[in-house]
C-alpha cells in the first residue's frame, strides 16, 4: 500500500478505508508500534490489534457505517512529525438492537512521521460526540 503523501491527505486516506470496511488497508496506514485510542475507550497496541479491531467493528456496530471528512487541522510539531485534528461525520452506526443510531460528529487526533514512502500514523485517539 502506498502512504499518504502528505499529512492532509492522511484524513481522506483513513476515511476510504474505514468506508471500504478494509480493516488490513487501514492498519498500514498504522507504524507496526502504534497505538490507537477507539471511540468507546479501547486501546488497540500495533498493526495487528488496529487490524483485529477493525475487522471486529466491520462485522458488528460499523458494517454499514460511513466516514466523511470536515474540517482538519495539521501542525507541525518537529521535522518529519505533524499532529493532525480531523473532524468526520459517522453516520451507518448500528445500535445494538440493529436499528441505525444518527450521524454524529467524531473528532480524531492523529500524530503522523514522515517516512520514505509517504506519512504513518504512530498514534490516533478518537471522542463521538462533539458538535
Amino acid at each position: 500500500m502506498t502512504l499518504p503523501p502528505s499529512p492532509e491527505s492522511f484524513a481522506r486516506a483513513f476515511s476510504d478505508a474505514f468506508t471500504a470496511r478494509d480493516a488490513p488497508r487501514m492498519a498500514a496506514l498504522f507504524a507496526p508500534e502504534a497505538d490507537f485510542i477507539t471511540p468507546e475507550h479501547g486501546w488497540w497496541e500495533g498493526q495487528k490489534a488496529i487490524t483485529e479491531g477493525h475487522l471486529q467493528g466491520f462485522a458488528g456496530v460499523w458494517r454499514k457505517a460511513r466516514l466523511v471528512t470536515g474540517k482538519g487541522r495539521a501542525r507541525e510539531l518537529a521535522p518529519g512529525l505533524v499532529q493532525v485534528w480531523q473532524r468526520y461525520i459517522l453516520s451507518g452506526l448500528l445500535r445494538p438492537d440493529g436499528s441505525e443510531a444518527p450521524r454524529r460528529a467524531v473528532i480524531y487526533g492523529f500524530v503522523l512521521r514522515k517516512t520514505k514512502t509517504g506519512w504513518q500514523a504512530l498514534s490516533a485517539q478518537a471522542v463521538h460526540g462533539v458538535d
